[in-house]
């Protein structure tokens, strides 16, 4: 991503960039962390155009997909890519976006279809995709299989912030166990 496509305000920080398709993604920066990090980037003395570097050896370098991803299977010990934590995003929302429908928007087949759909539309929002490509690549079939059966993490969401998840997104932490109880219950 190129540094242009970052803007920093007093208590955010935004990127508005071309997506897949031509789509203009904008997004915030939510957490403190990151938009530190962020702000040193944008700083950095002559460190090019691209906004992702690392310093090595007293030099910047850019970041690149196949770096990120080297990283990561070098970090995590196992075959991982930046396509993965997407996936597993996208699968996050979905179980969350149908989690959320009331019992009588799922009363039936053709209602159920529907909630699907419209999740799927959510998800791809999100994620800048088209629906079709959003639920073949990033959304694990598993959450809408297991919503026909009416098995969701419903019963985790109504627990939210018991568990002192306080500051972080709502789709982290306890959200994220309830999805991998979830899929590994279905898998049992």
């Amino acid at each position: 991503m190129l540094r242009e496509h970052v803007r920093c305000g007093r208590d955010e920080i935004t990127f508005s960039f071309p997506a897949k398709g031509g789509v203009v993604m904008v997004r915030a920066l939510v957490d403190d962390q990151v938009r530190s990090v962020t702000r040193a980037l944008l700083r950095r003395p002559r460190g090019g155009d691209r906004f992702l570097a690392f310093r090595e050896h007293g030099a910047w370098h850019d970041l690149h997909g196949d770096d990120l991803n080297e990283a990561l299977r070098r970090l995590s010990g196992t075959d991982v890519t930046a396509k993965d934590f997407r996936t597993w995003h996208a699968t996050v929302l979905a179980a969350v976006a149908v989690a959320v429908v009331t019992r009588g928007a799922r009363a039936t087949e053709a209602a159920r279809r529907r909630q699907t759909a419209r999740a799927v539309r959510e998800v791809s929002h999100y994620l800048g995709n088209t629906p079709a490509v959003c639920r073949a690549s990033y959304i694990d079939p598993k959450v809408f299989e297991l919503f026909e059966q009416d098995v969701t993490i419903a019963p985790a969401l109504t627990r939210l912030g018991e568990h002192g998840d306080f500051g972080r997104p709502a789709t982290q932490g306890a959200v994220e166990a309830a999805v991998l109880d979830l899929l590994d219950g279905s898998r049992g």
